[in-house]
């Protein structure tokens, strides 16, 4: 399963297959009920990638996205040239579903870069985020399920 997300496609599926790299290797893609929620808001999408979701789908979408591009070591390629405002989204998103270890870290690390956002600095900062996640107490996996059962399976599901 795939969604864009800005200009980046990212898969969610447990069968990560060559895209797996160092980082990930124990990673084995979203729960589940979140990958039938995230396909369901996927097919919602535009072609541009823009949709109104509501809040919590957004939460969701986000995290999903943020937290797997972590998980595969493309974190970089996610934030693109919006990395300021893609790490608050994302530490939004966190703080919304319980995982505050990993917004404490996001929290972090975006004081670090409003220093300076020069390309080699990012990146450095990039790779620490990817280690700090990597290494998070938070089941973020189960959170975002969590969350997604608690908000979203009704409406999507017709519970």
């Amino acid at each position: 399963m795939a969604a864009a997300v800005g200009n980046s496609v990212w898969m969610w599926d447990r069968g990560l297959g060559a895209q797996v790299t160092k980082k990930s290797e124990t990673w084995r893609g979203h729960y589940p009920i979140t990958s039938f929620v995230l396909e369901a808001l996927s097919k919602r999408q535009s072609s541009d990638g823009s949709v109104d979701f509501t809040h919590a789908e957004r939460v969701i979408f986000v995290a999903c996205a943020f937290w797997a591009a972590s998980a595969r070591g493309s974190l970089l390629d996610y934030l693109g040239d919006e990395a300021i405002a893609r790490l608050n989204t994302a530490k939004e998103a966190f703080s919304a579903i319980g995982a505050v270890r990993v917004a404490s870290v996001l929290r972090l690390r975006i004081d670090d870069l409003m220093q300076s956002i020069a390309p080699p600095r990012l990146a450095r900062i990039v790779t620490k985020i990817e280690d700090q996640l990597a290494h998070s107490e938070d089941d973020v996996d189960q959170l975002i399920a969590a969350y997604t059962a608690n908000h979203l399976s009704r409406d999507i599901l017709g519970e």
